[in-house]
């Protein structure tokens, strides 16, 4: 337990109770709690989010060393920069559909990612028979305007 305290540079504060730490301190201690049984599969969500520049890079030793280990590593983030710094490949998820994959060596890979989600919005909107650009403004008079959600019974 003191290993892991240290490691993740919890011992300052390892006598005050959970509600009384930063975001920061919340995040380590999770993540402490998380990885400290080196477990054999690893989800996280956003892992990095809260963490001072230190404690980003015990995450990355940490999930590199799961990772050489066998353990499976699935992180689910918006961080591409720090996601392509660990990973071996990178999927692209968009509407809780896979999408695609990104090289973690390729140069501009946000530029990539934003790329790849909207050809699939397009796509997918085209299939559905919607105008990607509909009109954010009532038009004249008899036109058409922005879509509206159905009232309180289904009205228009």
């Amino acid at each position: 337990m003191e290993a892991v305290l240290q490691r993740w540079t919890l011992t300052p504060v390892a006598d005050r109770r959970f509600r009384h730490l930063s975001l920061g301190n919340r995040q380590r201690v999770g993540l402490a709690a998380a990885l400290g049984h080196r477990p054999r599969l690893i989800v996280l969500d956003e892992p990095s989010s809260g963490l001072d520049p230190a404690a980003v890079i015990v995450l990355r030793e940490v999930l590199r060393q799961r990772a050489a280990a066998g353990a499976g590593v699935l992180i689910s983030s918006h961080h591409l920069d720090e996601v392509a710094r660990i990973a071996d490949r990178i999927v692209v998820l968009n509407r809780g559909r896979l999408i695609g994959d990104l090289d973690p060596t390729a140069a501009d890979l946000e530029r990539v990612f934003f790329r790849t989600v909207l050809a699939d919005d397009e796509r997918r909107d085209a299939r559905r028979g919607l105008d990607p650009d509909p009109p954010l403004e009532p038009g004249p008079p008899g036109e058409p305007g922005p879509p509206q959600e159905p009232g309180p019974q289904g009205e228009r």
